[in-house]
């Protein structure tokens, strides 16, 4: 789940990335200001240890200019993750 404070297209701007290799995902919800990111992933065959799971933004957003000047926040934000959820699928 990530949150869109600035209201921006954000499946456009995020690439979900599961053990160094980028996976499909879908969006459920409209956006505002909560987004949840969704995908089915395998680990890779043979592969042990963490599960890494990475979100890559295509880029940096700054409240202060997103907002015409009226957000006194000018601090560049990439995305705000709220959770990530993993669960193990049934076979």
């Amino acid at each position: 789940m990530v949150l869109n404070w600035l209201r921006v297209d954000v499946a456009a701007e995020v690439r979900l990335i599961v053990g160094s290799q980028p996976i499909d995902f879908t969006c459920h919800g409209d956006g505002e200001p909560a987004l949840l990111l969704e995908s089915i992933v395998s680990m890779p065959e043979g592969q042990s240890g963490p599960f890494q799971v990475e979100i890559e933004v295509s880029r940096l957003r700054c409240p202060f200019f997103d907002s015409g000047r009226t957000s006194p926040d000018q601090r560049w934000l990439g995305v705000c993750v709220h959770w990530i959820e993993l669960e193990p699928i049934e076979a």
